[in-house]
């Protein structure tokens, strides 16, 4: 979620740091000055673990510490959203300073607008030398700012992937789902087999926001409707929190994933994610399951949507997407007119 339009908020924070006053002497003990324990192993050849994090650019990243938090969950690749290079509130190339930590050597930044005398925009940090990459700004503005995609290629195992980053619209719901859509056209035209996307999606409003992806690719937050909440405030027009994500094509198997929520460090949870390379896409129902659900409301009133209905329940067990995919598309038709 952006915040140069929604100004500072003041607060108080509790307990960041204890004083203990004993013996005459001040002894001041900081939790943050820690360095977090090992919490994943690296990933071997057959395996790749990726993450998304809003580095919440209005409180000035700390990213010796975002690099202590990737290299305890062994990641491979991060994608983030606020990022700042040389501006007033942050005077630092922020995805340089990571680099400079020498886990992440490999970075990328994709400029989405110019701000404060610098640039605003997502950016990219790797353990794996950068092949080549590209980006740009999405054809549908967003309601008061641009909004922009990255891709880096990385090689994993003797695999080829491309990774790509982007920050959705936050304010308008249409606009968000025109760029969700273009985004999904990227990717369609990218022929490479490996591909995953992360992002701040600013999906806030319904988890069906997500739908656009279904038909091709996997979702890890809200995976088999199984939703996690990334966004850590309240807000009262959010109407869901789950609004980070990472998307992939279906070579790439979901083992684990989890957010992890540090305070210290952002408004957001860093989501991540461990996959498997297969040699084959598995199909999904995901979607399908939830048109399915949609269409038994209306299919005692409508003979229509009963009769899509019954042919969708009825798909074998063995359906490749395609055929799943032409029982959505029916579900959707019906539930339309």
């Amino acid at each position: 979620m952006d915040k140069q339009k929604k100004g500072l908020i003041l607060g108080f924070s509790i307990m960041a740091a204890i004083i203990v006053i004993l013996a005459g002497t001040l002894i001041y003990v900081s939790q943050a000055s820690k360095t977090p324990e090992t919490v994943c192993q690296p990933t071997d050849s057959n395996h790749i673990r990726i993450a998304t994090f809003n580095l919440a650019a209005y409180d000035h990243p700390k990213m010796k510490r975002v690099n202590q938090q990737l290299e305890a969950y062994a990641i491979d690749v991060a994608g983030f959203q606020e990022v700042d290079k040389f501006t007033k509130r942050n005077k630092r190339d922020l995805m340089q300073d990571l680099a400079e930590c020498e886990i992440y050597p490999y970075v990328d930044f994709q400029k989405r607008f110019d701000y404060q005398g610098g640039e605003y925009g997502i950016g990219m940090a790797s353990n794996m030398e950068i092949a080549k990459r590209s980006g740009g700004l999405f054809a549908q503005a967003g309601e008061t700012e641009v909004c922009a995609w990255e891709m880096i290629s990385v090689q994993k195992g003797g695999r080829v992937v491309h990774i790509y980053n982007t920050h959705f619209d936050w304010l308008n719901k249409e606009k968000r789902r025109a760029q969700i859509c273009e985004m999904v056209e990227i990717l369609n035209s990218d022929s490479c087999p490996y591909k995953i996307l992360t992002g701040d999606f600013n999906t806030d409003q319904d988890y069906r926001e997500c739908d656009p992806f279904l038909k091709n690719y996997n979702i890890t937050n809200g995976y088999n409707g199984n939703w996690v909440d990334t966004y850590n405030e309240e807000d009262e027009n959010m109407k869901v929190y789950a609004i980070d994500n990472i998307v992939t094509t279906r070579n790439l198997r979901l083992v684990k994933s989890e957010a992890v929520k540090n305070s210290k460090l952002s408004d957001h949870s860093m989501l991540y994610a461990e996959f498997e390379f297969l040699d084959e896409k598995m199909p999904s129902r995901q979607l399908l399951e939830s048109y399915i659900a949609d269409a038994q409301a209306l299919a005692s009133s409508d003979p229509e949507v009963r009769g899509a209905l019954i042919l969708a329940r009825h798909l074998r067990e063995d359906a490749s997407q395609v055929e799943i995919n032409l029982a959505v598309e029916a579900l959707e038709k019906v539930l339309e007119d």
